[in-house]
């Protein structure tokens, strides 16, 4: 096993492809709609709004553009 514990989500990207092996390469942790940088509540108040898509997401969703919010 290596270095990554259970519940450690990440976003991986395929580097190569050699035969039948395939090497992975780690893009960045997974990022949540509700910790996105994007995500905002819509005009009407209604649920999350991704501003990046322009459209409404789910807050246990996932954003695929690991933007996190900076929680300074």
């Amino acid at each position: 096993m290596g270095e990554h514990k259970r519940g450690d989500e990440a976003i991986w990207r395929v580097c190569g492809i050699d035969g039948w092996r395939t090497s992975w390469c780690e893009i960045g942790p997974l990022v949540r709609c509700r910790d996105c940088v994007n995500c905002a509540t819509a005009a009407d108040g209604s649920g999350p709004y991704c501003a990046h898509w322009s459209r409404r997401v789910p807050w246990d969703g996932y954003c695929h553009l690991g933007e996190r919010k900076d929680e300074s």
